[in-house]
């Protein structure tokens, strides 16, 4: 990602020596990859702008590699948006959250119930 950047950086015409004045300037959406630290080691990651199947798998597979052996636990929205496909994209995720070994899933949203197939664990809010 940060060769295709600095690749465009320098299509435009921008001097190569500058980039990173530019790049440490750069902050992400809010509630797009927030971190709050909790009182006994607890920690918080909230990624929770505008999720779609590709910001979902690598936000999952953040917090795996953040969680450092913690347990897992996971309050997932519905992916809106998706057309035809959505059943299937929820489901996709939900296979991953079984592959990840994530230990509680918590969906919110009517389309968020894709997310528990087959789950013993989790629990599905509905739309209000």
């Amino acid at each position: 990602m940060v060769v295709g950047a600095l690749t465009a950086y320098e299509a435009l015409g921008l001097p190569l020596d500058r980039a990173t004045d530019g790049a440490s300037r750069i902050s992400m959406s809010r509630w797009r990859g927030e971190v709050h630290e909790l009182p006994g080691g607890g920690l918080v990651v909230n990624d929770a702008y505008n999720a779609n199947p590709v910001s979902m798998r690598a936000a999952l597979l953040d917090l795996v590699d953040r969680a450092a052996g913690r347990r897992r636990v996971v309050i997932l929205g519905q992916m809106a948006e998706l057309g035809a496909e959505s059943q299937r994209y929820h489901a996709e995720i939900a296979s991953l959250l079984d592959e990840l070994g994530i230990e509680v899933v918590i969906a919110v949203g009517d389309d968020a119930d894709g997310y528990l197939s087959g789950r013993a664990d989790g629990l599905g809010i509905p739309d209000a």
